[in-house]
């Protein structure tokens, strides 16, 4: 006999699996199958985002970026972080590196507290990869010198950005403009 009450939990600990192994054309299935079993759900709004990120992940950048932009009026100003991170990174896979980094820079001004992702320093990181697919290296070491500069940033981070910049200078003076 099957405790009703455990079926939620169930069907997330399933779409988590499936998120794990890869297999995002179910974990969508069933992530909107979730939604309409349990429009109430307390972590339905994570849900709703969460298919967004799946198709991105489908590689549906367009309809990915619809469906997050209908998220962002109901956010909190943390959440819009998170929501804008990712309508960012659709754009980024798309090829629309401008708006891009337009998404991205948004992000630094919503996110208020720490959680467990640090949206402020992925976001400044992307904007540097997206200044540099657009050929724009001293735009791209502005970004990553913010990573470095900015207080409250995890030491990774920061390692990681100085390694960026290392690198782009070294591009730099390949090739001087």
């Amino acid at each position: 006999h099957h405790d009703p009450a455990l079926l939620p939990f169930d069907i997330s600990n399933l779409i988590e699996t499936y998120d794990t192994d890869g297999v995002f054309e179910g974990s969508l299935s069933l992530t909107r199958k979730y939604l309409e079993l349990y429009p109430n759900a307390e972590d339905s709004f994570d849900k709703r985002i969460k298919i967004g990120i799946l198709y991105q992940r489908l590689g549906y950048y367009d309809q990915s970026v619809l469906h997050l932009q209908a998220l962002l009026d109901e956010a909190g100003s943390d959440l819009e972080g998170e929501i804008r991170y990712y309508i960012g990174e659709s754009n980024y896979y798309k090829g629309d590196y401008q708006q891009a980094i337009l998404d991205f820079l948004k992000v630094p001004y919503l996110v208020t507290k720490k959680g467990k992702i640090d949206w402020t320093a992925n976001s400044l990181y992307m904007s540097g990869q997206s200044y540099e697919k657009m050929g724009r290296s001293d735009q791209a070491l502005t970004m990553y010198k913010q990573i470095v500069e900015r207080p409250g940033i995890d030491e990774t981070f920061k390692a990681a950005a100085r390694k960026e910049i290392v690198r782009v200078n070294a591009i730099l003076k390949k090739n001087p403009k």
